[in-house]
């Protein structure tokens, strides 16, 4: 019996010390891994932080620029039928909207020191460069020292940007709510419309930068990937994390850090009873009085809640962005480069007379105006077959110019039109291009079918009618059939 109890505890120390050495050489393992990063890794990190600092910078001067023309034109309007009430409306715009733009720009501000814009990919990212300036194996790594400790600025710097657009965009909501106090019931009303779009638009483009900053692959995705797998750093992110320091996190042990001390905070049923009795008197029933006085709180808070949240009516909680009570464009959000889209179409020629068997081979360039609708350009290049299978030569056959417009009509299915120049003719000089009569011009309008392909690509066929194709010498053909491909 002795024999086998003493197994048992050895057995046990013996597992709990492999364990023991076997976190430490996996935590010195991943760490190394961390250390021999190249510099391009660091580098990169504050490189996208300042891209998406700047990004939030220069989209909030664009707004604040945009409703301060708003209200200076609102106050104009109103200032011509009620000079005083403009004067109490509005007050002084410019030094309004500059109070904001020095807030953006200043680098210390309040929104350091109290947290609007939680964002965890920031606040882990964060973490694990604390967790390396702790270490005494990065301590002895002089070279990465002055690396990490630009990233960890660059990463403050960042967070700081984001409460800051987020203070302002809270200003610039409440400043929408004065206005619209004052003009929901006025002639000014529909001008306000504007007003409340450029709001939603401005609130719209600081989420979908937020969202960009939750992507795993953004921002640091190598250096967190191997930072998370080290137990040592899962404890420190449960200490020393923004979210720690609202919420209790446990560690990887799945124990919470000064749990004791918390839990020693709490009075006991036995002290609460206590001091009811010696504040109020001795009562026959301590507990009920407890839960009475609970219910009543709970629905006071509860009341409370509910009239807060009819006297607010605010469009916005918290970082979502709710569905305004106006048409919106959400392709104004994107941008520039996001709302382009890469295609390219197929067009064949049957032979004649003067010219092979042809098929236009094009490459466009789409900008989305809206959801349903898309200008473009392109140009083309128009190969030749020959005049039939038994006379089939490959030649160059000249070059195309063209314009469109895509209107969605309903479904998969949209309006197309547009302009187009042909030039039908081998050359060897780009100097007769300059020729303006000898491009063959036409006037295009039919309809295309869009489906998708698969999540980044997505097909077209159209049919369209040119209108000047009895102009053109030789006539080519009425109807064009085209099958396109386009990237989103």
């Amino acid at each position: 019996m002795r024999s086998g109890s003493f197994k048992h505890p050895l057995l046990i120390l013996f597992l709990t010390l492999f364990f023991a050495a076997t976190s430490k050489a996996q935590d010195s393992s991943l760490f190394n891994r961390i250390l021999s990063f190249p510099d391009k890794v660091f580098g990169r990190i504050d490189k996208e932080a300042n891209k998406f600092e700047q990004k939030l910078t220069q989209q909030t001067d664009k707004y604040l620029n945009k409703l301060q023309r708003q209200e200076e034109k609102l106050k104009r309007k109103l200032w011509r039928t009620d000079s005083i009430k403009a004067k109490e409306v509005f007050g002084d715009i410019k030094g309004r909207y500059n109070r904001l733009r020095t807030e953006l720009h200043q680098t210390q501000t309040e929104a350091q020191q109290h947290t609007t814009a939680y964002n965890g990919h920031l606040d882990s990212l964060g973490t694990a460069m604390k967790y390396l300036q702790n270490n005494l194996a990065f301590q002895q790594a002089g070279a990465l020292q002055n690396k990490v400790g630009a990233n960890v600025q660059s990463i403050a710097s960042l967070k700081n940007k984001l409460n800051q657009t987020d203070l302002i965009r809270k200003q610039i909501q409440q400043r929408q709510q004065e206005l619209k106090a004052h003009l929901q019931n006025t002639p000014l009303a529909k001008e306000f419309q504007k007003f409340k779009k450029e709001v939603y638009y401005y609130q719209a483009q600081v989420k979908e930068y937020q969202e960009a900053l939750k992507d795993p692959k953004k921002l640091g995705a190598k250096l967190l990937n191997v930072a998370k797998k080290v137990p040592a750093f899962q404890d420190f992110f449960s200490r020393n994390s923004e979210l720690a320091n609202v919420f209790q996190l446990p560690n990887s042990n799945g124990q919470y850090a000064n749990m004791a001390s918390i839990n020693s905070s709490f009075p006991t049923r036995q002290m609460v009873t206590s001091a009811i009795v010696n504040n109020i008197g001795n009562v026959q029933n301590p507990s009920q009085l407890i839960q009475q006085g609970i219910q009543n709180g709970s629905s006071y808070v509860n009341n409370l809640s509910n009239r807060v949240n009819n006297a607010i009516n605010a469009p916005v909680s918290g970082n979502d962005v709710a569905l305004p009570d106006y048409k919106v464009n959400p392709q104004k959000t994107k941008s520039f480069l996001k709302r382009l889209e890469l295609g390219t179409t197929i067009q064949t020629n049957k032979a004649n007379f003067y010219f092979p068997a042809t098929s236009d081979l094009s490459v466009i360039l789409g900008y989305k105006i809206s959801d349903k609708g898309t200008v473009g350009i392109g140009t083309s290049g128009k190969i030749g077959w020959g005049h039939g299978w038994n006379r089939i030569q490959v030649t160059y056959q000249g070059v195309g110019l063209r314009s469109f417009l895509d209107l969605k009509v309903k479904g998969n299915f949209w309006i197309t039109g547009g302009g187009e120049m042909n030039y039908r003719s081998q050359f060897q000089n780009i100097e007769v291009l300059k020729n303006y009569s000898a491009w063959q011009k036409s006037a295009l309008l039919g309809i295309s079918k869009k489906y998708s392909i698969g999540k980044k690509w997505k097909g077209n066929v159209q049919l369209l009618y040119d209108f000047l194709a009895k102009d053109q010498v030789p006539q080519s053909q009425n109807f064009v059939f085209r099958v396109g491909y386009t990237y989103k």
